[in-house]
């Protein structure tokens, strides 16, 4: 291992045979970055999807060690209060790309919400947030700890991006957007996304209703001035109302409504709302779900705007 190194990547390499194979690897190699005589690493990335407490033990002393260094982490492991506590204390962060939280066992929202307080505290100069936070099963029927969570991001008003995974829809209302765009004036890329850990989960889980109507859209147009990316989960209830004012958006260029349910609206009365309320260049994604008719509503809409604006069809995202 060099005192040159600058940049580490190390992740498990899933085999059907033997998803933990590669741990014993990614221990050594980030143990030995842990001895170099001196701080180097300005970017280290670690990816696992199971606890293991050797392993985490020599991430902590690899954080530890090029502490001063470090503005960019990525950490998809069990944390323990330690590897939080180490978090807090990088002076030179400002990209932050972590899921704490073991999907077995997620902590309850009080301790989530400590967490969450203490890095905002510590961190309030990151310019970008990635949190992948599972809640347990049985609170998927409430979605709150989220609104909690954004609550308390608000205090990082230096952040560019925030990309958030869920497990439970978010209920936003016009009044926290305009909060948002009070505390995050130079957000450019903002993302609630179904969390990466359970992608063969039924999504929105059973029961949980899609709460954010189409019509909230001009509002993120409106009070985040920045903004270029938004993904968020839209509902398209009859009738959309007429847009009403200008959206100042010249920025914006990508609206991706994820894994949101066909609409209720027609199909022209979302492509008249969305060519009236969209900058011209921007493009609207969506997630393509595996299944008949599952996104042949939202592709039609694409491509119906798309034919609006005089824009050659699109086929989804692919993500």
């Amino acid at each position: 291992m060099s005192q040159s190194l600058r940049k580490l990547s190390v992740g498990e390499a899933f085999t059907i045979r033997s998803p933990l194979g590669s741990v014993p690897h990614i221990q050594a190699v980030v143990r030995a970055t842990a001895m170099l005589p001196d701080p180097c690493l300005e970017s280290l990335q670690v990816r696992i999807s199971i606890g293991d407490a050797t392993l985490l033990e020599a991430f902590n002393a690899c954080l530890a060690k090029h502490s001063s260094k470090i503005s960019s982490l990525t950490a998809k492991l069990p944390f323990d209060s330690q590897t939080w506590t180490l978090i807090f204390n990088l002076p030179a962060l400002q990209n932050l790309d972590i899921a704490p939280l073991s999907t077995d066992v997620p902590r309850p929202s009080v301790e989530v919400l400590s967490m969450i307080q203490r890095l905002v505290a510590e961190q309030p100069l990151l310019k970008s947030l990635q949190l992948d936070l599972p809640i347990p099963a049985e609170q998927t029927q409430d979605s709150s700890l989220y609104s909690q969570v954004i609550q308390e991001l608000m205090g990082l008003r230096n952040l560019e991006t925030l990309i958030l995974y869920v497990t439970a829809p978010l209920s936003l209302s016009e009044s926290e957007v305009r909060e948002m765009g009070a505390s995050w004036p130079k957000i450019q890329h903002l993302q609630f996304r179904h969390n990466r850990s359970q992608r063969s989960m039924r999504w929105p889980p059973a029961g949980i209703e899609i709460q954010n109507d189409l019509s909230l859209l001009p509002s993120f147009l409106r009070h985040l001035p920045s903004l270029e990316e938004l993904h968020l989960l839209f509902t398209c209830n009859p009738p959309l109302p007429a847009p009403q004012g200008r959206f100042p958006a010249p920025v914006f260029r990508i609206l991706n409504v994820g894994v949101s349910p066909c609409p209720k609206a027609s199909h022209e009365n979302v492509v008249a709302y969305l060519a009236a309320v969209l900058p011209h260049a921007a493009d609207v994604r969506y997630t393509r779900i595996p299944g008949p008719g599952k996104f042949s509503s939202w592709r039609q809409i694409v491509d119906d705007l798309d034919s609006k604006r005089g824009r050659a069809g699109r086929d989804g995202d692919g993500g």
